[in-house]
């Protein structure tokens, strides 16, 4: 061989060499990013899941949900708190809550995959009682058209305290005299969860507000033409 052609082929040695190692460089580069964005996403997911759960009220009774003796609620209370605090129904609209049913299926199934987990899965009856259940006394969305007022002071602090834990609910949901001590309810979970409650004034004008707006609060026609209404 001559000496051109040795060279040549030692040119394209290191070419191929080269290329290679760029290859396999950015293969293990992109490895990298892959695992480093799915701790990411994990995190994230984690971090989601454990805000989920702090809002969750403590000290909840299970004699303190709605149909307390219902298959449902002795379903909620005996299924739900292997892994944490007694959800209420109220946290969540029937959607949300088909999601999370959805995901705490899953998070069960893993649980009980584990060498060490007690976690037990509702039998297909307990179940769909369960789904019955929350999707009965979920929390009943707000219809923004309804409320005239919403942007107005008590609409605006309403919205701003009571969408930091879940859905917008319709004020016509409780009675005037329910109210007071649903809205101390909330505000002790808010507490509890590490979210700051809406000082006193706040607080005052979301009771006017939801007393308004309350089931046997008089009806105006058209809505809103009257002070009282």
């Amino acid at each position: 061989m001559k000496a051109g052609e040795r060279r040549a082929v030692v040119v394209v040695l290191a070419i191929l060499l080269g290329v290679g190692g760029l290859t396999a460089y950015l293969e293990l580069y992109q490895g990298e990013r892959v695992r480093e964005r799915m701790a990411q996403v994990a995190g994230e997911r984690a971090r989601d899941r454990m805000a989920a759960v702090a809002r969750i009220p403590r000290n909840m009774s299970p004699a303190d949900l709605p149909e307390a003796g219902s298959r449902g609620a002795r379903a909620l209370a005996t299924y739900c708190v292997q892994c944490h605090d007694l959800p209420v129904p109220a946290m969540h609209t029937p959607e949300e809550w088909r999601a999370v049913l959805a995901r705490m299926e899953r998070h069960i199934r893993q649980r009980r995959g584990g060498p060490f987990s007690r976690v037990a899965m509702p039998s297909r009856e307990a179940w769909a009682a369960l789904e019955a259940y929350l999707a009965r006394h979920a929390q009943r969305p707000l219809d923004p058209a309804s409320l005239p007022d919403l942007d107005g002071p008590g609409g605006r602090a309403f919205q701003e305290a009571c969408s930091r834990c879940h859905a917008l609910p319709d004020p016509a949901q409780h009675r005037a005299a329910e109210w007071p001590r649903v809205l101390l309810r909330m505000q002790a979970n808010m507490a509890d969860a590490g979210l700051t409650p809406p000082d006193p004034e706040a607080a005052r004008r979301i009771l006017a507000f939801l007393q308004r707006h309350a089931s046997d609060a008089p009806r105006c026609d058209p809505p809103g033409a009257g002070a009282s209404c």
